[in-house]
């Protein structure tokens, strides 16, 4: 099984596939459409052969008309065209519509990227609203277009993805064994490792959770930044060239185990961003052993991953809670020193809100 997110021409696959069914129920002329997009790329999710996610992209600078003549102006944008989730009940779109955004975020010029969906596909128009996308009116096919602004701040963690503000707070650092890392955050997995991702794993929402029973972590507070530190592989002769920093997130709501009333409101909170089965959350709920709950949102990955001695050079402050010596698997770092680690990561300034 293997369900990466990758880039097709139109032409590797057939116009005869299910999977289209729908979207040739919806438009008219859609074959003679996607026939002449042959040598066009479209992004795929594919599993064990079968197409199980779709989406045409392209630029744009023109007028957006609306059935109410309140056109949209002529700037530039990118349009989500084609957009299909095949996955019943699962949280594939969210992963789907994530990592196109990251791309996008990227693209100085752009303004703005939209897409349009008929009223029926309710899913899709929350999935979308959720990351910031807004009714703009409807078009001459009697489609929603909803429309994100790339330059406009939210007060909602969501709605401002994958983009963050420098923490009022703390910055943290946190360990994830790589197994367990490379399940929940598959765009920032090494070259070299292969993790099937099933249809309704963790990997597939920008939500995570996160358990651990390091005493410092009692310290992070919502609205702190973490910084996801990949711990070196097995086999790895020194940590400070096999372990990495990732990834960044926004923590959005931490708990203890003990705020709980019961194991149903405690798995409830965890959601479906923990590599956790239900047999392992039915023993950490009965110990207790592993009392700190954070949950964040997976805002973007590091295009070149810093090593633990960049880290140390940075300046960073680990934590001593632990084991009474450094303990990197927690460590805090100042503003500065964060940027100086975006600065190594090479992550594109875009990523950041001023």
């Amino acid at each position: 099984m293997n369900d990466y997110i990758e880039s097709k021409k139109f032409n590797e696959f057939s116009i005869t596939d299910p999977f289209f069914s729908t979207l040739r129920e919806d438009y008219d002329g859609f074959d003679t459409w996607f026939i002449k997009k042959s040598d066009e790329t479209a992004y795929v999710v594919q599993n064990d052969g079968e197409l199980k996610a779709f989406m045409y992209v392209k630029s744009e600078k023109e007028p957006i008309e609306l059935t109410d003549e309140t056109d949209l102006n002529s700037i530039e944008r990118i349009k989500f065209g084609t957009f299909k989730i095949n996955s019943t009940g699962t949280i594939l779109g969210d992963r789907f519509l994530a990592f196109m955004l990251r791309k996008i975020v990227t693209f100085t010029n752009v303004e703005e990227c939209y897409v349009t969906v008929f009223d029926k596909h309710v899913k899709i128009i929350h999935l979308f609203e959720r990351f910031g996308f807004e009714k703009k009116g409807h078009n001459s096919r009697g489609e929603w277009v909803l429309v994100k602004n790339l330059r406009k701040v939210y007060v909602d963690d969501y709605k401002n993805f994958p983009k963050i503000t420098l923490s009022q707070g703390k910055i943290h650092q946190l360990a994830f064994f790589p197994k367990f890392h490379d399940m929940l955050f598959p765009e920032s997995q090494p070259v070299n490792s292969e993790v099937s991702i099933a249809d309704d794993a963790p990997s597939n929402t920008v939500t995570k959770t996160y358990l651990t029973k390091i005493p410092g972590a009692s310290t992070i507070q919502q609205g702190d930044l973490l910084v996801v530190y990949r711990t070196k592989p097995t086999g790895a002769l020194s940590a400070n060239f096999g372990s990495v920093a990732t990834a960044v997130g926004k923590v959005i709501s931490v708990k203890n185990i003990n705020d709980f009333s019961s194991y149903s409101e405690f798995v409830e909170f965890v959601g479906k961003g923990t590599v956790f089965s239900e047999h392992e959350l039915q023993r950490f709920w009965n110990s207790k052993s592993y009392p700190y709950l954070i949950k964040f949102i997976y805002n973007f990955s590091f295009k070149r991953r810093p090593i633990l001695r960049d880290i140390r050079d940075i300046g960073a402050t680990p934590d001593i809670s632990y084991t009474g010596d450094p303990y990197w698997g927690h460590a805090v770092y100042t503003n500065e020193q964060f940027l100086k680690l975006l600065f190594k990561g090479e992550v594109n300034e875009s990523f950041i809100i001023n």
